[in-house]
């Protein structure tokens, strides 16, 4: 680490700001007597060495950094010796990490992160008598996700300085501190919680028989665990009487994560299933309650136990039964607080380990010792790496499903896609959505390629993949299933889409989008699987798919799919370990799947590759077309897409009967022009249509039909 004096000490707050600036570091601006920033929108704050002068404005400002890029241990410890003993492990595992120090004996261990922001919940709070007679307490929380910490100013308890006894901030280029990993968190974490558990004299391991409870109360003193918990807290309406049982419910979140965000996320979350939900109402009795006062967890306990809830059996959740072993495709799942997803005597045996080469090595790697990697460990050779996450993301109507079916049908059959290699691999399709559309989309598939026994597997229905008590499990029985019936492969699971697992979150909320992630990477290390996300963009189709760009940066894999005029296309915009940029044009394939009740046939569509110079020049030629064009087009195609098109009226001077899909012209008018922004939609609808029917025009209209001349039916 590069020592203090080697840079001259800021003269000013703002001298300081710049400085930390220029680190790497994000600061925000606190007023003074805070521990907090006051303005709106500090979480997604950037500031720049040119505007400091206008965010630290005011005498006795602090400053603070937010954890985007750094993460702190903060040590909430107010027993001298034991906050000695867990700084001196802190120290211990991460030697070259920073102090900071503003209420002693509290402190903080600061340290750089890389990967998005992780997630690691505090230890649990206990305390216990000093020596004078008042009740002493201990926790440690680990700061690594949208917030922030106070790095410079006076603390507005003490009145004095925070001080950095191991080296100061603004003395430290971000890039030379320690890098901190979410396991490396996770497993400091848990030392902090079992030494303050110890130094209270609570006793372990944490398993509550929960079926000890009766009404408010309870006879142990033991907290379940957090996943036992929500499953206990699923058993209860948020509709039941508002004061009577919700508030006491919302109380009882509030005792358990002891007023945290990730515990008002939760609150939001099974709040938002009552018709009268309000967001702002829950975050404000939230923010009225107190931590120690009014009800307990045990009071949902409680609610979960009236409306059916079988507590004993959720006790069991608390009981560890995961061991570290190896799935049939060689990636190795860990320990945890649930149900071993591969629990199972499928091998009677375990697997040999690994060659050293084709793990990654914990040793320090000299330069002239490295050779390269000539190995590549891929699903499709080029473009998705096993194990990986890719998202495949579009506009509605873009073709984005059928592009991500196409792409899994070629994997779970084994057989060159587009030119790249593949590597047979199980696929489990993940429809959140629903419905019967991704079925007949497959059926179609099955049609048109004649295929059978393919290990390929759908399952249509919703699913949460958010929160802490998540789906996961879920998840883990399902490729167990599809595993078990191809052993030896490995597994693709795609998700459709990621808005209907997010389970009411906000996809552009760091928290909700970083804890989603979270859960993905268990699925993935649990089961080796490469995970494709099929997912939207944004309202701004140029800013990529849609939601926090924690997204994005978590991504190894990124596939844009557009559509212009009826020509689409794949595009790789990001490739973490290949090269990127391919363009994979494709079309869209009728095919008829049969006859419904009403005498009327069924369809759905295949892919089939298409010239990419055509969807260039389709590209190209939209640049042209003005925004009313564009909305009828779009109009078209969502019709379309919802199935109300059928083929075009024959007649004189217009083309063979049944050659084009066509609407109704008098329906694709209504809906686009209650698209239309302006003071005569009507006017601006005429102007439009006009130009797409002209002679060389994309359009045609004939019998109260209107058709497109690049939506053949045959």
């Amino acid at each position: 680490m590069v020592p203090d004096q080697t840079y001259n000490r800021p003269q000013s707050l703002q001298e300081c700001a710049a400085r930390l600036i220029d680190f790497g570091y994000l600061p925000v601006p606190i007023p003074a007597g805070c521990k907090g920033p006051t303005i709106s929108g500090w979480d997604k704050l950037e500031i720049t060495q040119e505007q400091v002068p206008d965010y630290w404005d005011q005498p006795g400002m602090l400053i603070g950094c937010l954890h985007r890029n750094v993460a702190c241990f903060d040590i909430d410890v107010y027993d001298p010796e034991l906050s000695r003993i867990i700084l001196a492990e802190g120290f211990r595992r991460f030697p070259l990490a920073l102090e900071r120090v503003g209420e002693p004996p509290k402190s903080s261990i600061i340290m750089r992160i890389e990967e998005p922001s992780f997630r690691i919940r505090q230890t649990e709070k206990h305390g216990k008598p000093a020596p004078d007679g008042s009740q002493i307490t201990a926790q440690v929380d680990v700061r690594s996700d949208s917030r922030q910490m106070v790095v410079y100013g006076k603390h507005p308890t003490t009145g004095k300085p925070y001080t950095w006894p191991r080296g100061e901030l603004w003395a430290t280029p971000r890039e030379t501190l320690p890098l901190l990993t979410a396991q490396e968190a996770q497993s400091f974490r848990d030392w902090c919680n079992d030494t303050i558990r110890q130094w209270a004299g609570v006793q372990s391991p944490q398993v509550v028989s929960l079926s000890s409870f009766r009404g408010n109360a309870i006879a142990t003193n033991e907290k379940p665990s957090e996943a036992a918990f929500l499953k206990a807290l699923q058993h209860i309406p948020p509709s039941m009487g508002h004061d009577a049982g919700w508030l006491e419910c919302l109380m009882g979140i509030h005792d358990f994560y002891d007023g945290s965000a990730q515990g008002l996320a939760t609150a939001q979350s099974w709040s938002s299933a009552d018709p009268r939900y309000s967001a702002h109402e829950v975050e404000t009795k939230w923010r009225s309650f107190e931590v120690g006062k009014g009800q307990t967890y045990r009071t949902v306990m409680h609610y979960a136990k009236i409306n059916g809830a079988n507590l004993a059996a959720i006790a069991a959740m608390d009981k560890p039964q995961i061991k570290t072993e190896r799935n049939t495709s060689g990636a190795y799942y860990s320990t945890g607080n649930y149900d071993d997803p591969f629990d199972g005597t499928t091998q009677s045996e375990p697997e040999p380990e690994p060659e050293a080469a084709e793990r990654t090595s914990s040793r320090l790697e000299w330069f002239d010792d490295i050779k390269p990697v000539l190995t590549d460990s891929y699903t499709v050779k080029g473009v998705l790496g096993a194990g990986a996450m890719s998202v495949v993301y579009g506009p509605s109507n873009s073709g984005k499903t059928f592009f991500a079916l196409d792409l899994a049908f070629h994997i779970a059959a084994g057989v060159e896609w587009r030119g790249f290699r593949v590597k047979q691999t199980c696929v489990l399709y993940l429809a959140a959505e629903g419905g019967s559309g991704v079925a007949n989309r497959v059926a179609a598939l099955k049609l048109a390629t004649g295929a059978t026994g393919l290990p390929f597997a759908l399952r249509r229905a919703g699913m949460d993949l958010l929160h802490a008590e998540a789906d996961l499990q879920t998840v883990y029985d399902l490729s167990r299933e599809v595993m078990d019936a191809q052993p030896g492969l490995p597994l693709l699971i795609v998700i459709d889409t990621l808005s209907r697992v997010m389970a009411g979150g906000d996809e552009n909320s760091p928290g909700d989008m970083t804890a989603l992630i979270r859960n993905i990477d268990m699925i993935r290390e649990s089961t080796g699987a490469h995970i494709m996300l099929v997912h939207h963009t944004g309202k701004d189709a140029a800013k990529g798919a849609r939601g926090h760009s924690s997204l994005r940066a978590a991504t190894d894999t990124e596939i844009e799919v557009q559509n212009e005029d009826g020509q689409r296309a794949a595009i790789v915009t990001k490739q973490r370990d290949y090269q990127g940029g391919e363009i994979f044009a494709f079309g869209l394939k009728g095919v008829s799947l049969g006859i419904d009740q009403d005498g009327e046939e069924v369809t759905s569509c295949v892919v089939e590759p298409a010239d990419v110079d055509e969807f260039k020049a389709s590209k190209k030629a939209a640049k042209g077309r003005g925004k009313n064009q564009q909305i009828i087009m779009e109009t078209f195609d969502q019709m379309h897409a919802e199935g109300l098109s059928k083929g075009n009226p024959g007649g004189v001077g217009m083309p063979e009967a049944g050659q084009f899909w066509a609407v109704d012209a008098n329906e694709l008018r209504r809906i686009a022009q209650g698209k239309m922004t302006g003071d005569n939609a009507a006017k601006l609808f005429r102007t439009a249509w006009d130009a797409l029917t002209a002679p060389d025009g994309l359009f045609v209209q004939g019998n109260n039909q209107a058709w497109r001349i690049d939506r053949r039916k045959k």
